[in-house]
């Protein structure tokens, strides 16, 4: 056996049998190849339960992971943006809301001072001559008169007695 260079051999043997010798240098060569292979097996197994026991310790890793960001995502829930939510958190849903309710006050506190200028602009006693000319008007009061008169001559305004 001789080498050749790097993992390269030549492997030979004479014999006055050439067979024997075909046989012998075959033998020899299926035994390095089987040591080879064995230890190419070998280094396969052994990096494979290398690996399986990385992929066992991320595992772990990942769930202590998952459950710290669980925890982290409960803890600040209201200022972390909700998916369902279109991407807004409670917190900024609240702030919008109240954002929008200032603008219904500022409304409303607008509309007060709007009829209370009116209300103090407008005169409180209405017009005579604006009665006088209102027949309509006129009539449906001269018909409420008289239906109070007609309701005071048949009812009093006393209570009954108890006899």
């Amino acid at each position: 056996m001789e080498s050749e260079g790097g993992n390269l051999f030549t492997v030979s043997y004479r014999d006055k049998d050439p067979q024997l010798a075909h046989d012998v240098v075959a033998a020899l060569v299926n035994i390095f190849m089987e040591r080879a292979t064995g230890s190419n097996r070998a280094d396969m197994q052994n990096a494979q339960k290398f690996l399986n026991q990385q992929i066992a310790g991320y595992e772990v890793k990942l769930r202590e992971a998952e459950q710290r960001r669980a925890d982290f995502r409960h803890k600040y829930m209201d200022i972390l943006p909700l998916e369902s939510n279109g991407g807004v958190s409670r917190l900024e849903g609240l702030r919008i809301s109240i954002r929008e309710l200032d603008a219904q006050q500022k409304d409303a506190v607008e509309k007060r001072n709007s009829l209370q200028e009116q209300e103090r602009t407008t005169s409180p006693v209405i017009n005579a001559g604006m009665v006088a000319s209102d027949k309509g008007f006129q009539d449906s009061l001269a018909a409420a008169e008289a239906k109070l008169t007609e309701l005071r001559l048949k009812y009093t305004d006393q209570p009954p007695r108890r006899r």
